[in-house]
């Protein structure tokens, strides 16, 4: 082992100073981490966090009708799995699906990433909102998003 690397290890405590007994960081040690992990069993399916949440029953196009379409009317390009999940329902940082199965989103999109998905604070203002207009072009005038960028810019430094 070359003497930089002796120093590295040094450093993040990996290596004693002598290079006969080597010591490794107990929390890097993956034995400790095999005996965790094995605790559970090699099969024993991990315990979801709790949801107060129940999902509307599923009630459209069974799943095989979805591939069906999908094949005939959408573009294959689009899907990265053989067997994609079929979505129904979406709270918090949840997702269900038509079979009422409930996973944890670690694949979110720009918004449910910061808010999650259906939020109620969020699903409040929005419904505000859709109830007045829902949309025109950026060639008009409309106060929310000026009023958007006028508290924006009193959080930012003056540059």
């Amino acid at each position: 082992m070359t003497p930089a690397w002796r120093h590295l290890l040094r450093t993040l405590r990996l290596e004693t100073s002598s290079p006969r007994t080597p010591k490794t960081c107990p929390s890097l040690s993956l034995g400790a981490f095999w005996r965790s992990v094995t605790k559970l069993g090699l099969h024993t399916k991990p315990r979801m966090p709790p949801c107060d949440f129940t999902p509307e029953r599923y009630q459209s196009m069974p799943y095989s009708r979805v591939l069906e379409v999908y094949k005939e009317h959408l573009s294959p390009e689009l899907v990265y799995f053989p067997d994609p999940l079929l979505l129904h329902q979406g709270h918090m940082q949840w997702l269900f699906d038509h079979e009422g199965n409930r996973y944890l989103d670690f694949f979110s999109g720009i918004v449910t990433v910061s808010v999650g998905h259906c939020h109620p604070k969020v699903n409040a203002v929005a419904q505000k909102q859709l109830g007045r207009l829902w949309h025109t072009s950026a060639l008009f005038f409309h106060p929310p998003i000026h009023e958007y960028a006028e508290q924006l810019s009193a959080l930012l430094p003056n540059l």
